[in-house]
This record gives structure tokens, sequence and C-alpha cells, in this order.
């Protein structure tokens, strides 16, 4: 059910950014604002229950570190 939040998430943003391309008038293919918003919406979607997880955790500054550099690269 929470990755439904996502979706919609994602959709939303996607409507916005294609709907920003269209008033500008910039050709772009509608498949790749979908393909970014969405795979960001989804990348969120995995990592957040992940980090709160952490975050109640109490863990230490190192952790915090990794989980930073890890998220960043994916």
């Amino acid at each position: 059910m929470k990755y439904l939040y996502f979706t919609a998430f994602g959709l939303f943003l996607f409507a916005y950014r294609h709907l920003d391309h269209i008033t500008r008038r910039e050709p772009i293919l509608w498949y790749i604002p979908f393909i970014e918003e969405m795979s960001s919406a989804y990348v969120i979607g995995f990592t957040v229950p992940w980090i709160m997880a952490m975050a109640r955790r109490g863990s230490s500054y190192v952790e915090h570190f990794g989980a930073a550099i890890g998220i960043g690269a994916v």
C-alpha cells in the first residue's frame, strides 16, 4: 500500500514536468520525464524505510555517512 503513495507522487511529478515541457514548447518525448520521475520516486520509496529504521535506533555518524554514500550511488 505504501508504494501506491510513491507511485502517485511519481505520477504527479511526471505530470508537472511534462506539462512544463509542453508550455515551454520544448520538444521532448513523453517517456523520458516519465522514466526519470518514476525511477526517482521508487528509489525514494525503497530507501525511506531503511533511513527511518536507522534514525529510530540511534545509529552513529559513520553509519549515516555510509548510508549517504550508498544512497547517492543508487
